[in-house]
């Protein structure tokens, strides 16, 4: 009897976190931060996106050369991808942007098994993350806006002579050193959990990012 009551909890739970990951893609756009190649997850420096339909059924976006659209099938934390369209496919400016590309369309057909984590959507292939995307919190012609969360360091880092915030990403466990978050009064002591917007003004060499908080989840005295 045990075993079964067991049972039964486990199955209702398994269903509601299925419920609650499959909610979180729907209707939902994403930007690529991330991308693993030469054994290593690297910063992606130009725009590549997917969008998720409301009833799951399509995924749009870019690769970052092209336009894709995907028709899929989604269940808990797996992506099956029925087929892939490029409809007028371009070629690639760069060799980046041509690696990012490959692995992009290689991972949504290989590799599609997925992890929500906040404001992250990761693509995996095992244990090893392939993709790492940010949610779009608004997209324009000029710029993106997509939502992360860090962790504030409780010192100053001094670089050139200037100060520096350290902010660690849990998900793709890096690190970023700004000078400046519009809306955070930083108190030098305290370790800072906090969610942050970050403005994406073009791409590549003239890419610029502004840092806005959105709120502090927690502050403790270090």
């Amino acid at each position: 009897m045990l075993f079964f009551q067991l049972f039964i909890s486990f199955f209702l739970l398994s269903k509601q976190n299925a419920h609650v990951e499959l909610s979180a893609l729907s209707g939902t756009q994403w930007r690529l931060v991330q991308c693993n190649y030469d054994n290593k997850l690297r910063t992606v420096n130009h725009r590549a996106t997917l969008t998720f339909a409301d009833d799951l059924s399509e995924m749009i976006g870019n690769d970052g050369c092209s336009d894709i659209n995907c028709q899929i099938v989604v269940g808990y934390n797996k992506i099956t991808i029925k087929s892939i369209t490029s409809p007028g496919k371009k070629s690639c400016v760069g060799k980046e942007k041509l690696t990012v590309a490959k692995n992009f369309i290689s991972t949504l057909r290989n590799h599609t098994s997925y992890k929500i984590s906040g404001n992250y959507l990761t693509f995996y292939n095992g244990s090893i993350a392939r993709l790492v995307f940010a949610k779009i919190i608004s997209d324009g012609e000029e710029s993106t806006i997509i939502k992360r969360s860090y962790k504030v360091d409780p010192v100053y880092y001094n670089k050139g002579g200037r100060k520096y915030l350290k902010l660690h990403d849990f998900v793709s466990q890096t690190n970023i050193y700004i000078e400046k978050i519009a809306g955070f009064s930083f108190v030098p002591g305290y370790i800072y959990n906090i969610e942050m917007k970050t403005t994406i003004l073009g791409e590549g060499t003239s890419k610029k990012t502004n840092y806005e908080l959105i709120r502090v989840v927690s502050k403790v005295e270090k």
